[in-house]
């Protein structure tokens, strides 16, 4: 998942805050539109199963 994006990188390819950043980074609680954000800078995607079937979902689409 390491890009080697700096916080000011993020800020300009996501469109959030510094703060918002700090906050992810700090394993602090966050909206979900907001690490959605972060995910997607980071070319990866949210998904949501129902829980016991996580390691049963597709790795590859």
């Amino acid at each position: 998942m390491e890009k080697g994006y700096s916080q000011p990188d993020l800020l300009m390819i996501i469109g959030v805050c510094q703060q918002q950043i700090s906050r992810i980074e700090k394993g602090a609680d966050v909206k979900l539109s907001n690490l959605i954000r972060v995910l997607e800078g980071y070319g990866l995607e949210w998904q949501c199963a129902p829980q016991g079937t996580a390691c049963q979902l597709e790795a590859s689409c």
